[in-house]
Formats: structure tokens, sequence, C-alpha cells
């Protein structure tokens, strides 16, 4: 069987010794999804005082919708990583 990403699949199962056939086990379901892939570099550009980090929107996201990225900024002195968890792509965020 070929799994398609993002596809619900549905199964159970049974065991059988000498005696016979077990009953069915309950309906379990799992998602054909994985980890994102590695995203390509980013972009950066200069927006007057800003910077403007931009990346590639075709991100392999293997199965199920991207739905936050993590972003890491080293200062000009390399001592300091600002975090930002709540981006989700699709806005503009300022970061002290």
């Amino acid at each position: 069987m070929l799994l398609v990403a993002g596809r619900v699949y549905k199964f159970r199962y049974r065991a059988r010794n000498v005696f016979g056939w077990s009953a069915w086990s309950q309906v379990g379901d799992i998602i054909a999804a994985s980890v994102p892939d590695r995203m390509p570099a980013v972009i950066t550009s200069l927006q007057g005082v800003y910077v403007k980090i931009d990346w590639a929107s075709g991100t392999p996201f293997n199965g199920q919708p991207i739905t936050q990225f993590e972003i890491k900024i080293q200062t000009s002195n390399s001592s300091l990583y600002v975090h930002e968890s709540t981006c989700d792509g699709g806005e503009q965020h300022t970061f002290n």
C-alpha cells in the first residue's frame, strides 16, 4: 500500500493461535505525516532600519500544514540570540 501524505488511515488487528482467531481490536487511526523537511536558506534584505527575513513559501510540509516558525537572530557581537516562537510566517514581527 502506498501512503499519501496528509491522509488519515484507519486500521484494526487480531491475533491467531492454535485455538483460532481473536476478536478484532478497536479501530485506530494515524495521519501519514512527519516533521517538515529542513527549510532552504533564508533571503535577507534591508527595509529602512529593519532587516526583512524571507523564505520560500513552498517549504515541504510532509503531510500537515506548517503552523509556526521559530526564528533565532544572532547579534553583531555574537553573544545573544533573540527568539520569537509565535511567528506564523504571514505577519511582520519586531524583535527587541
